[in-house]
């Protein structure tokens, strides 16, 4: 099964490639961008389920992050342990295959 959020392309993520033909199920019918796309490659009576199951938990999905407004911020955030008095340290850089021009 393959569920799409239709604003992946929204927020740079890359979108997955289908490979079977998909069925567009609306989430909200006064926003024709919140919809979920899953596959016609299933038995109908599974496809029908699915439908449902998606309409009972429309809820559940969400295509902003304003949307989610129930998580902690420490889930969705994160920190890098650095020490801003620490001067940075600069490595010596390593060649890890030949160069090109090079000869």
């Amino acid at each position: 099964m393959v569920v799409l959020s239709a604003s992946a392309e929204a927020y740079g993520r890359p979108c997955l490639e289908l490979t079977s033909n998909v069925i567009t199920i609306p989430l909200d019918d006064s926003c024709h961008e919140r919809n979920v796309r899953i596959g016609k490659d299933h038995d109908l009576l599974v496809r029908d389920d699915i439908v449902c199951v998606i309409g009972q938990y429309k809820d559940v999905f969400a295509f902003d992050p304003f949307e989610m407004s129930g998580i902690a911020p420490d889930v969705m955030q994160h920190r890098l342990s650095v020490d801003p008095n620490q001067k940075p340290v600069i490595k010596k850089r390593r060649h890890l295959g030949a160069e090109c021009g090079s000869g």
